[in-house]
Parts: C-alpha cells; structure tokens; sequence
C-alpha cells in the first residue's frame, strides 16, 4: 500500500509530541524510544499507510504546533484549545486524561469545590490547554 501523500509526505509518518506529558508517551533515556499512546498511534497509522514512523519529544505545546506548521512533523498530539481553531485541524478525542490540582497538606483547600470562587486565584502553565478550561 502506497502512503497517503498528504498523511507522510516525505515517505515516513513524522509525529510530535509534549516530552512532559507523560499521558502520551514516555521517552527511555537510555534507549530514546519512545512508549504510550503516542506511540502506539502513530505506529499504527504508519502500519496503515505502509510507511515508517518517527516520533520526536518536543517541549511545549506550541514547539509542537509549529513543527505541524513548518512541516518538520507531519501530525502533533496536543490537547484541544479553542484558541487554536482554523489553524490546526483536531481529529476524534483518542484520550481523556484526569487532572487535579496540588495544595499543601496543611492547605484549607480540601477539594476542586474549594478552588471554585471568583476571589480564588488558581495558577496554571501557560503553555498548556488546561488553562483555558479554568
């Protein structure tokens, strides 16, 4: 089977992804291979379309998108961000990926019920889709 030229244009099936995001994949220091579900679905899109895969760990969310952008990765696994609409297309949801939040022990905040205030400020990374849920 022949590759889809718009799904692997250069002949292999180029994936990124956020490194420290370890729900999507896990990179082994010793080895660079990279395990998880990242792995697992570019593999397997590669297996479909006859091609080889590479999988590259990326720092941020938007290293990602532009490595899509710049077409040095032909797909990238980020999380959905409405922010990012009609400049990348998201396929099905392949995930879902629990989060929480960490206080200290001593912390009055004993639930996510307690963080829910308008006078409550609650950090979140920047670079991340989380943010925009909060």
């Amino acid at each position: 089977m022949a590759a889809e030229p718009t799904l692997a244009p250069t002949g292999q099936l180029r994936a990124a992804y956020i490194v420290a995001n370890l729900a999507q994949g896990r990179r082994d220091s010793a080895t660079g291979a990279v395990s998880g579900v990242v792995a697992d679905l570019t593999r397997e899109l590669g297996r479909r379309a006859g091609v080889p895969t590479a999988i590259a760990p990326l720092a941020t969310a938007a290293d990602v998108l532009e490595a899509v952008r710049n077409g040095s990765a032909d797909i990238g696994f980020v999380a959905p961000n409405p922010q990012r609409k009609g400049t990348v297309l998201y396929s099905q949801t392949y995930m879902l990926v629990q989060q929480s939040a960490l206080v200290r022990a001593d912390s009055k905040m004993q639930s996510v019920r307690d963080l829910d205030h308008a006078t409550q400020a609650v950090g979140v990374n920047t670079d991340d889709s989380v943010g925009v849920w909060c």
